[in-house]
């Protein structure tokens, strides 16, 4: 019975690890969509918008005066995603292993 609620708190632990990563990650992936939008609206750039890193998940751009086009790549949107989510992921692993090594060597 010990074993099953030790068993359960390491699965909440876990579960408790990856929302927050994944929290994480989705504040640092509309960042860097804000910031694709924030570059377009400071050049002015009239000539159509880009939005995504690595991979451009979004664009518009004119074909006259007045038609505008517009698309989502939802393949490019799903890399991005996951990409961000890695390197968040490995950024937070890295940073508790550096700050267990720390606290640990005091």
């Amino acid at each position: 019975m010990l074993f099953l609620i030790q068993l359960q708190c390491q699965v909440m632990l876990e579960i408790k690890k990856l929302l927050k990563i994944t929290i994480l990650s989705s504040l640092v992936f509309f960042t860097m969509s804000f910031f694709s939008v924030l570059d377009y609206i400071c050049n002015n750039n009239n000539l159509g918008l880009e939005i995504g890193f690595p991979c451009i998940y979004y664009y518009r751009f004119f074909v006259d005066d007045n038609d505008i086009r517009f698309g989502w790549n939802l393949k490019s949107l799903m890399i991005d995603i996951g990409v961000i989510w890695g390197c968040t992921l490995l950024i937070y692993v890295g940073c508790k292993k550096v700050n267990k090594y720390t606290c640990n060597k005091k």
